[in-house]
């Protein structure tokens, strides 16, 4: 129990997320790493307030994380980090397209095959969060991820369609 005999507060799936964003984060190194990380929020998310928050970090930087307009949004290949919400098939392949030659980290909560558009695809529910990694897209994404993390992420379970 904390000192002054305080109960911790209850950890919301928001932080569960946001632990999970910044510890995939955290073992991936960046070709040049930035002195500030940008983290940019794409499409409507349903658990991406926690990414809002102002004393995020990565690599002892800070992130400052904003939202995207949509696909087209002239940031996009300006960002470290995409962590998007639904998104379409379309969309992802379009995603993939505007973020090639970019060394851009990207993870999704609603992805769950995992097969275009993202290295990470999140699975939130009512247990703890876990993610799936795309190893082909990890490669082609100009950053490099710890390998424990990668078998980490092949050794989740599927979710099944």
């Amino acid at each position: 129990m904390p000192a002054g005999g305080q109960t911790p507060a209850p950890q919301t799936t928001e932080s569960l997320v946001t632990h999970m964003v910044l510890g995939i984060a955290s073992f991936t190194r960046w070709p040049i790493p930035p002195s500030v990380y940008r983290l940019c929020l794409l499409g409507e998310s349903r658990w991406s307030s926690g990414l809002l928050g102002p004393l995020l970090e990565v690599h002892q930087r800070p992130v400052v994380a904003s939202r995207l307009a949509g696909l087209d949004d002239p940031g996009l290949t300006q960002c470290d980090i995409i962590y998007s919400g639904p998104l379409t098939e379309d969309q992802l392949r379009t995603l993939s397209d505007r973020l090639a030659g970019h060394a851009v980290l990207t993870i999704s909560e609603s992805n769950p095959q995992c097969r275009i558009g993202s290295m990470f695809c999140l699975t939130v529910g009512e247990g703890p969060v876990a993610f799936a990694v795309n190893l082909d897209n990890v490669a082609r994404g100009g950053i490099r991820v710890s390998p424990s993390v990668l078998q980490l992420g092949r050794s989740q379970p599927k979710p099944q369609p």
